[in-house]
């Protein structure tokens, strides 16, 4: 099928990232839910926030996100990705997290996520590599749409330790 692997975002995939990130499907997914201009996304790259950010590739394919950061303040590496709408619901999203895994695990033995609890096909590829959900970190809750109801959303904190198994 293919090997999976992941290259540092550059200049040259702002306008996608951007595309992907504003697209309704991606959108209702992430804490901050304000379209992205082009303008400010230049910005942020400028500022050096795409550093914590790779491109995901099968082959020489770009498929999808993933977002690998150390944190200092909590001694463990934040993690994170997603799909490009184009590449969802083939099977691809458990071998891509596998790398951002190998990733992560390259800054730190502790990884963690956030994630809502009601995307339920993330939850699912996050468990399977043992991350747990964080009972000490509280839930937040964001008000998201579904059926056209405003509700509020579990957004929980999901880690993987050193003496977690899988992956």
């Amino acid at each position: 099928m293919g090997l999976i692997s992941l290259r540092q975002l550059t200049g040259n995939d702002l306008e996608k990232v951007r595309l992907h990130r504003n697209a309704p499907e991606t959108n209702h997914w992430l804490e901050n839910q304000r379209p992205i201009s082009a303008e400010s996304q230049a910005k942020w790259f400028r500022h050096g926030g795409h550093k914590s950010f790779r491109i995901i590739m099968l082959g020489d394919e770009d498929i999808g996100l993933a977002r690998v950061k150390f944190n200092e303040q909590l001694h463990c590496t934040s993690v994170g990705m997603d799909i490009f709408k184009e590449h969802r619901g083939v099977g691809l999203g458990k071998r891509a997290f596998r790398e951002v895994i190998r990733e992560g695990a390259k800054y730190s033995r502790i990884l963690d996520l956030w994630v809502f609890w009601s995307n339920v096909a993330a939850v699912k590829i996050y468990m399977s590599y043992w991350f747990e959900v964080d009972t000490a970190s509280p839930a937040i809750h964001y008000p998201r749409y579904a059926n056209h109801q405003l509700g509020f959303y579990p957004y929980v904190r999901m880690t993987k330790s050193p003496d977690s198994s899988g992956g």
